[in-house]
């Protein structure tokens, strides 16, 4: 398609007359079928009407006839990941690497990739690749702090949490995984004042709002620390986690009904683990409910041999 003609299209799409703007574009692709860039411009215009296969093979047969085209390899390796079909995506963002080093999408894309497949060092070397080509993105620092977290390079990881916090101090991601990291490391007030950010730049940040809890329990900061969850459980319903600590807190304060109830939540939404099976049958024998307490009891794995004592001290008991 020819610059002059990009507005026309435009403008047809914009008053609702796509198909006029296809029969155009198609012509285009009949006028000059080795033209990558009328298949290119075809493509994109399927996809506006969320035609997917035929858009893809607009894209497609552009990089046929020009194997460097960024954008149609961008295009498809999008196309790909919205499809769910991961492994072709990162084939064209590889592709794409390849004509283009320095590639943003591509770069921070496969960084992501790595990431989720736990392929930490994979996303490293992307992350800080993206980083030499855009020092001053905050997303990448803030993403390559998580992977040093979960490499436990705790020093390196709160090193690019401050760089992208730095560079914008309103990106409120950076300031909840700073405050996990300090949270993991007991420094409480440094992640009490990271969560409090955090929630300032985003109020509705359910996870920020149940760490900050945990912060709260660890100071016996009961009344807010129960605050914070319930706020957790409004963002949340379902958040298990928020339905076992709430659980601790009104175990802790000795409402043992309420703790069971949340227990037995935090159940529901899917958590199982012997904890949680020892704190119901704790709540169920501080209840009087031996016999509910040890059928509980029952569920804590034999490995779990300092819980097992600890119920043994409780059967001991008259």
């Amino acid at each position: 398609m020819e610059e002059t003609s990009a507005p026309q299209i435009e403008q047809l799409f914009q008053e609702g007359r796509q198909a006029e703007a296809l029969d155009l574009l198609k012509q285009a692709v009949h006028s000059n079928p080795n033209n990558p860039l009328a298949h290119l411009n075809l493509g994109n215009a399927f996809a506006r009407l969320g035609q997917w296969e035929l858009a893809m093979g607009g894209w497609t047969r552009s990089i046929e006839l020009n194997p460097n085209l960024e954008v149609s390899l961008h295009n498809l390796a999008l196309a790909y990941m919205q499809l769910g079909v991961s492994d072709r995506a990162v084939d064209y963002w590889q592709r794409l690497l390849a004509v283009n080093p320095r590639s943003q999408e591509a770069l921070g894309s496969l960084a992501s990739y790595y990431f989720a497949r736990g392929l930490f060092h994979e996303a490293e070397r992307m992350l800080l690749s993206l980083q030499e080509v855009n020092p001053e993105n905050c997303v990448a620092h803030s993403n390559l702090g998580t992977v040093y977290r979960q490499l436990n390079q705790s020093a390196k990881a709160i090193r690019e949490f401050e760089q992208s916090i730095a560079l914008s101090s309103r990106y409120p991601v950076a300031h909840y995984n700073l405050g996990l990291l300090y949270l993991e490391g007991d420094r409480l007030s440094e992640a009490e004042e990271s969560f409090r950010r955090a929630l300032e730049l985003d109020e509705n940040y359910s996870d920020a709002h149940l760490n900050l809890a945990l912060v709260y329990m660890r100071q016996n900061r009961l009344a807010e620390a129960r605050g914070e969850l319930m706020k957790t459980l409004e963002l949340a319903p379902d958040n298990a986690l928020a339905h076992y600590n709430l659980g601790l807190v009104f175990l802790e304060s000795k409402e043992f009904g309420k703790a069971i109830a949340c227990f037995e939540q935090s159940r529901t939404a899917g958590l199982d683990t012997p904890l949680l099976y020892f704190n119901l049958g704790m709540c169920h024998y501080y209840n009087g409910d031996r016999e509910s307490a040890q059928s509980y009891w029952a569920l804590v794995p034999k490995t779990e041999t300092a819980l097992l004592s600890a119920i043994q001290e409780k059967l001991a008991e008259r």
